[in-house]
């Protein structure tokens, strides 16, 4: 208790052959002091790089020296804090390379990260920053451009709850960001109030900063938002988030813009028209789940592929999420295609909904769903 320790060496601990499971390789607590001058690396599952915890404990590099902790096991964790304070001030690369890790955690601890062009890694289902509880992460890049690179199906930060912060320190466009297939930025949760760029913006601030200092790259079947319980959105600002709308510095690549997860999207396309069988409609790179669509008046959506349903998805909870509203005109011409479906969700048609292809049906729903037709039905 309430020692200092300090360590020169790198510190190796495990092979990829002759991995050690359980570890870690640096650790302090009651409010014990550790320098560390060395690169650290670990090979084994549940694993941590350094792991420091209670009040007053405190990690940080020796005075000039840069660190790299990298750690390759499954579900392990690079920098890991619980209540203490870790600094690394000289930079270095940050690396927990398995599947389902951690690169950088912070609960009710404070995370200090600061250097120039550092290098950011998570791989495979987990999350490169962390934030849980009242904790801080601090990520300062002095010079150069850092890179944080979010493997596949992870996430690049969570804020849990208590009102943590994540906070990038630096120059415009000088964190550079790279999403992988199905990763995701970031994840909002809202209280079932509609949802608008600057509403997104305002909530982001609550708990980061320097947000406009990132350089977002989207590989395919990567998404920049989870948008959850989100009311009402407007097709128009999902469109506004996804290029950045004044919350990052640019977004760019061919991934996905936002996952909208229980709430209504309202169809506004400047065009007037949504056309199903065009990839890069804007609409066909929404993805949604238990979500409806409403077409606004004025709207017009055309589909002419076989076996098409213009709109469709399943409620499975006790709350009506899935509603479907048809103000405007939808065509189908395809082949068995079906206008709007929905189990136990919602439909309204008040415009004109026209399936003309042999074996259609306009409107279906299963299992509770309510069904209102106010306008008019071709088949």
């Amino acid at each position: 208790a309430n020692s200092t320790l300090q360590i020169q060496p790198a510190l190796n601990l495990g092979t990829s052959l002759k991995p050690v499971d359980d570890s870690t390789v640096i650790f302090a607590e009651n409010g014990g002091k550790v320098q560390v001058g060395g690169n650290i690396t670990v090979y084994g599952e549940n694993s941590h790089g350094i792991y420091a915890k209670d009040l007053a404990t405190n990690i940080s590099n020796i005075s000039g020296n840069s660190i790299d902790i990298i750690t390759n096991g499954d579900k392990s964790a690079s920098i890991f804090s619980e209540g203490a304070t870790i600094t690394l001030a000289n930079g270095g690369n940050y690396k927990a390379l398995g599947d389902e890790s951690l690169t950088v955690y912070s609960d009710n601890g404070t995370v200090n990260l600061t250097g120039s062009g550092q290098t950011y890694e998570v791989g495979k289902d987990g999350v490169l920053f962390y934030s849980d509880n009242t904790g801080v992460i601090n990520v300062n890049n002095t010079s150069g451009n850092a890179v944080l690179k979010v493997g596949e199906g992870s996430m690049f930060s969570v804020i849990g709850s208590g009102g943590g912060n994540i906070n990038f320190s630096g120059a415009a466009g000088t964190f550079k960001v790279t999403l992988e297939n199905n990763a995701t930025g970031f994840k909002y949760t809202g209280t079932g109030a509609n949802i608008t760029p600057a509403l997104l913006a305002t909530a982001l601030a609550t708990s980061y900063s320097g947000l406009t200092n990132l350089d977002i790259t989207l590989n395919s079947g990567s998404r920049l938002f989870v948008l959850e319980n989100y009311g009402e959105m407007k097709m128009s600002d999902v469109g506004a988030i996804s290029t950045g709308g004044g919350i990052f510095n640019t977004v760019s690549g061919s991934g996905k813009n936002a996952y909208l997860w229980k709430g209504v999207l309202r169809l506004d396309p400047s065009s007037g028209i949504v056309d199903l069988d065009n990839a890069s409609d804007f609409y066909n790179s929404v993805e949604k789940s238990v979500s409806g669509v409403y077409v606004n008046s004025g709207v017009t959506v055309n589909g002419a592929s076989d076996n098409q349903i213009a709109f469709a998805d399943i409620n499975p909870y006790a709350t009506i999420y899935v509603k479907m509203t048809n103000d405007g005109t939808v065509n189908l011409s395809g082949k068995n295609t079906i206008g709007i479906y929905t189990d136990n969700g919602e439909i309204t048609n008040n415009g004109a909904l026209n399936v003309t292809g042999q074996g259609g049906l306009a409107l279906f729903g299963e299992n509770d769903t309510k069904i209102k037709n106010n306008g008019a039905v071709t088949i």
